[in-house]
């Protein structure tokens, strides 16, 4: 189980490291002129489906969702609620999967609850 998460943080550490195709495209209008070569990018929808596996690991199982907490991947699922043209579906998925890792987790929703906004 600990692969899944790791590899999430890890494609989100890249993508926020420099442009890249893990990069999310946050602005539409960025993605309109080269919608064709992204969706041919290697990364093209790949941390939206790492965030679906996460969410179907974690549904009901207590331990698992500790892990992603503890593996410190609750702030990424957090972060990826954000519209992005690489992974046009990952707002949708991250919201499941946030309800799946905070559902009858209360240690989880009190890290969740601690958290302060970046800007």
């Amino acid at each position: 189980m600990a692969i899944i998460p790791a590899l999430l943080r890890t494609v989100h550490e890249i993508g926020t490291a420099g442009e890249n195709c893990f990069t999310p495209i946050e602005k539409l209008e960025n993605l309109r002129s080269g919608s064709e070569a992204v969706a041919s990018e290697p990364g093209f929808l790949f941390k939206a489906d790492l965030i679906r596996l996460l969410g179907g690991l974690v549904e009901g199982d207590l331990g698992n969702q500790d892990q992603v907490r503890e593996l410190g991947v609750l702030p990424v699922v957090l972060n990826c609620t954000k519209v992005d043209g690489r992974n046009p579906f990952i707002p949708q998925c991250s919201i499941v999967t946030l309800k799946f890792l905070l559902e009858g987790n209360p240690t989880n929703q009190a890290y969740v609850e601690q958290l302060q906004k970046n800007e």
